[in-house]
């Protein structure tokens, strides 16, 4: 599974992760880290359009609410 790295840096494996990185580890390796991992789950590419969609329509309107002001 993944997880990102949270409230700490970790030497692990004779490598230095710095925090907010994605490491992948066993359910096992995880366990004896919880504190400091944030599970991360797999997002479907649809859901990810559906977003990025919202996003845009909003700054559309912003846009669009600015130029009213501006006549």
């Amino acid at each position: 599974m993944k997880y990102k790295l949270i409230k700490t840096d970790l030497f692990l494996n004779g490598k230095l992760i710095p925090e907010g990185n994605t490491i992948e580890l066993s359910e096992k390796e995880a366990s004896s880290l919880s504190v400091y991992l944030e599970e991360l789950k797999e997002v479907q590419s649809e859901q990810i359009d559906e977003t990025n969609s919202q996003v845009i329509s909003n700054s559309e309107k912003t846009e669009t609410k600015t130029k009213r002001g501006k006549q």
